[in-house]
């Protein structure tokens, strides 16, 4: 039987138009809060949909705080199987955020409306082996009063605990000063090395999170290093974790002939500098050219 799309009037199987609307009639109707939904997110824009009220709300105020324009979703619409609720941005703020929120560009897609779409879990589920620590159980405040004897045992949560317990890790170690940003300085550089391009999220938004720390000179000896993956990853940490000072490093590697390479300079500028000046890192030699001279004019 075909229903009316507006008033959802159920009709005979022979009616084509809606008596009272004027409008033809579908033979299926979106649930109420898929519509919804849908026209609380924006077309062209960057969609969260996150897994929890809770987590949502994290995330609205986490944008809040950097200044990005959102939109929450008032009702919960169902995603990949799965129960969500969605948080909005204009699409040009999009690299900003996901820079700031540590989102991994892999892990995003895009859906049949434009827009761009993470399912943002509340927590992965743990394995029957996953790493656990009795420090994880106490407070916040009860771990930092302990000071720099508790670094050994946070280093190994962010190391191997979950992406929310890194992270966790990670924020207390900068906030245990300079010695804890040494020590995360000293872990991301392993993570660079080895290729571990998850926990330096948790890593670096620990490091950006320290007050007049700038781990440049640690990491630019891997800029020029022959493993690309090595270049792009250390042009991440010094992209989220930088300055104007940081600017001078990035710039060289917006004509790296790698464009993983090119992807973490620009990210890495546009965080600091909050502009791309017209830089796109899969755009054809010449028109890079032309931005790459915008940008060295600009140092």
């Amino acid at each position: 039987m075909p229903f009316c799309p507006n008033c959802r009037e159920q009709y005979e199987a022979h009616v084509t138009r809606c008596a009272d609307c004027e409008v033809e009639l579908v033979a299926t109707l979106r649930s109420a809060s898929a519509e919804s939904a849908a026209e609380e997110r924006p077309h062209n824009a960057f969609t969260l949909y996150a897994t929890s009220e809770e987590l949502a709300d994290r995330l609205a105020r986490a944008l809040e705080r950097a200044d990005c324009p959102n939109i929450r979703g008032k009702q919960p619409v169902e995603v990949k199987g799965r129960q969500t609720w969605s948080v909005s941005i204009p699409m040009e703020f999009t690299s900003h955020v996901m820079s700031s929120l540590g989102i991994d560009p892999d892990s995003v897609e895009e859906s049949d409306d434009g827009s761009w779409v993470l399912v943002a879990p509340v927590e992965r589920e743990r394995a029957p082996d996953a790493f656990e620590s009795p420090l994880l159980g106490e407070s916040n405040a009860a771990i930092l009063r302990r000071g720099g004897a508790v670094i050994p045992e946070l280093l190994e949560i962010v190391w191997k605990a979950s992406e929310s317990e890194q992270r966790r890790a990670a924020e207390l170690l900068a906030e245990l000063g300079v010695a804890g940003a040494q020590a995360l300085t000293e872990i991301a550089r392993k993570a660079v090395i080895e290729g571990e391009r998850m926990r330096l999220h948790a890593i670096t938004f620990g490091l950006g999170n320290v007050h007049e720390y700038r781990p440049d000179e640690a990491f630019s000896p891997f800029l020029e290093d022959a493993n690309s993956t090595t270049r792009a990853l250390a042009a991440m940490v010094i992209g989220r974790t930088g300055s104007e000072t940081s600017i001078r490093l990035l710039v060289p590697l917006l004509e790296d002939p790698e464009v993983e390479v090119r992807e973490e300079a620009i990210e890495g500028l546009y965080h600091i500098t909050h502009d791309d000046l017209g830089f796109e890192a899969d755009a054809p030699a010449a028109e890079r050219a032309a931005a790459v001279a915008k940008w060295k004019s600009r140092e």
